[in-house]
């Protein structure tokens, strides 16, 4: 199935008439920590990042296709254990902007690769699977090239894959869902 959706998308690129002219470069980030100091300390930290490198087609400028690389970072230190989780996904990207001054911002993508490393209580364990991130924001034009602004993410990792001891592959269902904002740059080539 991952071969037909690359054939797919490699197909829709060469059918939009892409010029050197309308690459696109988006990037975006988001960062969270939280301390609480009681009797017993709480420590939670994500860090995520996304990168894409998208093309416009010649007739239609506000859809954009290309291809996303996002990472994800946690860590939750609580008394009763540290939880860490993270995570690399790559996949083909749409995006699409609209608005009188194209300054909303809409766009899926769908990581064909996904893998995250696991720690918790039950020990640690490498997981594989796939991923959906939808995304909706406002980002404003700051300059003729350049859009800079918020955008919320839903976003859902599905590992039916895990490989434990470095050797042993097992089919096990994880799911990983987030809804958090981001912080996001265009940049129009």
């Amino acid at each position: 199935m991952g071969k037909s959706i690359v054939s797919f998308l490699f197909g829709a690129v060469l059918l939009t008439s892409i010029s050197a002219k309308a690459v696109v470069a988006e990037l975006g980030l988001f960062y969270f920590s939280d301390n609480l100091a009681s009797t017993s300390d709480f420590t939670y930290s994500r860090t995520i990042y996304d990168f894409a490198v998208l093309m416009n087609s010649e007739g239609r400028k506000l859809w954009s296709i290309g291809w996303n690389y996002s990472g994800v970072s946690t860590s939750d230190d609580t008394p009763s254990g540290e939880t860490t989780y993270s995570s690399t996904e790559t996949g083909p990207k749409f995006t699409y902007l609209f608005g009188r001054e194209q300054n909303w911002y809409a766009a899926l993508a769908y990581n064909l690769l996904a893998k995250a490393q696991f720690s918790g209580a039950g020990g640690e364990a490498e997981w594989r699977g796939t991923s959906l991130k939808g995304e909706f924001g406002y980002l404003p034009k700051v300059g003729s090239k350049l859009n800079i602004g918020v955008k919320l993410v839903y976003h859902q990792a599905s590992y039916n894959e895990q490989i434990t001891n470095s050797t042993t592959l097992t089919q096990e269902s994880n799911t990983k869902t987030m809804i958090y904002p981001n912080f996001s740059v265009i940049y129009k080539f």
